[in-house]
């Protein structure tokens, strides 16, 4: 049972009994168990105020086997405290007869106050509200310009080493581990709210660029306030691989292994970190530098753990690729007019976002391709395409189509690069010819041909022509 705390927006239990159902209580417990509040649909009705994970329920009494009989509460009404959520499954019924109704499992969200924006004003005062609670605290010295690393420094000297020569703060506050994680939280909680919207604000560059500013802001307020809360080190690390600033990352989980040596949370972080800039490195094609990312990331792992051998063999395996790119580079060079080599060592180059090394490889292609050759045309023009050179790709869909007057899907792509070129009169020129053999042909796959076409983005705008409707009917 729960009732409603007087003056306040909490609720408290005022009473818990097991329910009578004989499997209701459980087995193997102890008295003085505490009994943590779980629902098995993942929808918590009432969630405790609490950060830690203290709960006011204890056993009391058990019977055979140890099933619970009696559960206890707290006397502290700080355990004792809960928000009611709303429901989530609701009935409905008709407001014409309640016989007519159905059941529906709603899910809440709050809609921020400010959808659109956070207001500047709102930001500036959060800010200077926080530089003064951070002035009775630990001293009003956290600027826009103080640098990762400089906090990191503060921080080992003053809460690690216990030096307080030059500290401006109360010294009670750095003796008080529970305060430090207090405010550490409030900080980063709204932290966590610019973090929020920076997240949702890809469509707005400066106002993804202030809420970055803001949410940096705050984290490197709460981690002065308390690196030993590894919560801030968490979101503190998320925004900074976000903004791929891989090297302070790696400093507040230093800073954070030094508060606690005996915490798994920076090996957990370490990895996030090494992971991200892998895969940043893997998507700009420089697969040597996440190798020696890699490399490095095993040194936060002991030796020959899982860890340490998965670091190495992800550095391998950046280096396989290497090797195997430039074996085929020099295959590809002694044998340039081989199209299967050309593409294998294209699309190795594209992979690795290295353009300029597939634009040499497709030049030296050019030069000794067979111009009359299918599989070299057809080499070409995927190429062209991949680079976007819609000019090129043309001359080459051209030439196929004057090779093979009857192959229907390559006037479909004709067709499509005259569209990229605004070339519409010679593309509903090309599509008509490419239907009217299309619709003589017994090929048994050129159904899947004709669907790949109406996806065809650039042909969309000439399949309204009245025309080309008249040629696919019965199609």
């Amino acid at each position: 049972n729960m009732a409603p705390i007087k003056d306040s927006p909490f609720h408290k239990m005022t009473s818990a009994e097991v329910h009578s159902d004989p499997f209701a209580g459980g087995n193997n417990f102890n008295v003085g168990n505490p009994l943590e509040i779980f629902s098995q649909s993942g929808y918590v009705p009432i969630q405790g105020q609490r950060t830690d994970e203290v709960t006011p329920l204890t056993v009391s009494q058990i019977g055979p086997g140890g099933t619970i009989t009696k559960v206890k509460l707290a006397d502290d009404p700080n355990l004792n405290r809960f928000v009611i959520m709303p429901p989530n499954e609701i009935t409905f019924r008709s407001a014409r007869s309640n016989e007519v109704q159905f059941r529906a499992v709603v899910n809440f969200r709050r809609v921020p106050l400010y959808k659109n924006r956070i207001p500047e004003e709102l930001m500036r005062k959060d800010r200077a509200f926080w530089k003064k609670y951070s002035e009775r605290l630990i001293g009003n010295w956290v600027t826009e310009e103080t640098s990762v690393k400089e906090i990191c420094d503060w921080v080992e000297r003053t809460f690690i080493r216990k030096d307080l020569t030059g500290f401006k703060g109360d010294p009670a506050f750095v003796r008080d581990n529970d305060a430090q994680k207090g405010f550490s939280k409030l900080r980063s909680a709204i932290g966590g709210v610019y973090a929020w919207r920076y997240a949702m604000s890809d469509q707005n560059a400066t106002l993804k660029a202030r809420y970055t500013e803001e949410a940096d802001f705050a984290y490197r307020q709460a981690f002065a306030f308390g690196a030993i809360n590894p919560e801030v080190a968490f979101k503190y690390v998320k925004l900074l691989v976000q903004e791929a600033r891989f090297a302070d990352a790696k400093l507040i989980v230093d800073t954070l292994a030094k508060t606690d040596p005996n915490s798994s949370f920076p090996s957990v972080l370490y990895n996030t970190i090494h992971a991200n800039h892998e895969q940043m490195l893997i998507q700009a094609g420089q697969y040597r530098e996440a190798a020696t990312v890699a490399s490095n990331a095993a040194r936060y792992f002991p030796k020959n753990s899982p860890g340490y051998t998965n670091c190495l063999i992800r550095a391998q395996s950046y280096l396989r690729q290497i090797g195997q790119a430039d074996a085929l580079r020099r295959q590809f060079e002694l044998t340039p007019s081989d199209s299967k080599l050309f593409l294998s060592l294209f699309s190795q180059y594209l992979a690795r976002r290295d353009t300029n090394a597939a634009r040499n490889a497709l030049a030296m292609f050019q030069r000794h391709h067979n111009p009359t050759n299918v599989f070299d045309l057809t080499a070409l023009k995927h190429a062209h395409r991949s680079l976007g050179e819609w000019e090129e790709k043309f001359k080459a869909d051209k030439k196929l189509t004057e090779l093979f007057p009857n192959s229907f899907s390559a006037m479909f792509d004709l067709a499509e690069s005259e569209m990229r070129l605004d070339k519409n009169d010679g593309a509903k020129a090309t599509l008509l010819r490419a239907l009217e053999v299309y619709r003589k042909s017994d090929d048994a796959k050129k159904s899947d041909v004709l669907r790949h076409m109406k996806q065809s983005g650039p042909l969309q705008s000439l399949l309204e022509d009245a025309d080309i409707k008249a040629a696919l009917e019965g199609l």
